[in-house]
């Protein structure tokens, strides 16, 4: 009788004393799960503890809770200044793109429409000086041209990422005399207008980072929805 009580009372203390060492891990539990959300990309996770966890633990996690939410506005505050800094950008590209094509194009033009004419006239040194200046003022005006279509690409905003990737893989192609397959997969719906310039601009930047340092003898772009 006296083992059996032994035995008895040894599995209640064991018992109890899991049941009080389970209560007393469980908020260390909670601090552990939100850690890991966060440290797998969930920042919107927070610990959660019971109402009758040890202060000191609950006082930890109040702190990390509120490391996290600064976090949170940080994070908010950078995509929004980022988000700014690239309008910015894209104004200006836009700005400096309807000067090219309205004013520098415009008036490169006038100087073709000028030289043509001079081609008319009897004197052979004044055709051969005008056909020269008419052949490089026509590759200026080309350059002015496509300078303005690189900085703000019309296609982008009218027919979306899709036509605008193609339009460019087709106009580097024909400047860069390279091979460029362009492929693209999934829907053709439109995205968020800031989405679309980020991935034009990408492609655009490793476009010109595979002419520069590449070498390349042929380009793929693959796009992926």
């Amino acid at each position: 009788l006296a083992a059996a009580f032994a035995i008895f009372g040894f599995l209640l203390s064991l018992i109890v004393n899991l049941v009080v060492l389970r209560a007393a891990f469980r908020p260390l539990s909670a601090l552990q799960s939100a850690a890991q959300a966060v440290r797998g990309g969930d920042f919107s996770a927070r610990a959660v503890l019971p109402r009758d966890s040890d202060p000191q633990v609950a006082e930890l996690a109040n702190t990390l809770n509120a490391t996290l939410d600064e976090l949170e506005r940080d994070r908010v505050q950078l995509r929004s200044l980022a988000s700014q800094v690239i309008h910015a950008q894209e104004d200006e590209r836009r700005r400096l793109s309807r000067e090219l094509h309205d004013d520098t194009a415009q008036v490169l033009f006038a100087q073709l429409l000028r030289l043509s004419a001079l081609k008319g006239i009897a004197d052979p040194e004044v055709q051969s000086l005008a056909a020269s200046l008419e052949q490089l003022t026509s590759e200026a005006l080309e350059s002015v041209r496509r300078l303005a279509l690189e900085l703000r690409p019309p296609a982008l905003d009218d027919l979306g990422l899709v036509a605008a990737l193609g339009d460019l893989a087709q106009r580097y192609s024909e400047s860069i005399s390279i091979p460029i397959d362009y492929e693209h997969r999934g829907p053709r719906g439109r995205l968020p207008s800031d989405i679309e310039l980020v991935l034009y601009r990408v492609a655009q930047e490793a476009l010109t980072n595979a002419q520069k340092h590449g070498r390349p003898r042929r380009i793929w772009i693959d796009l992926d929805r």
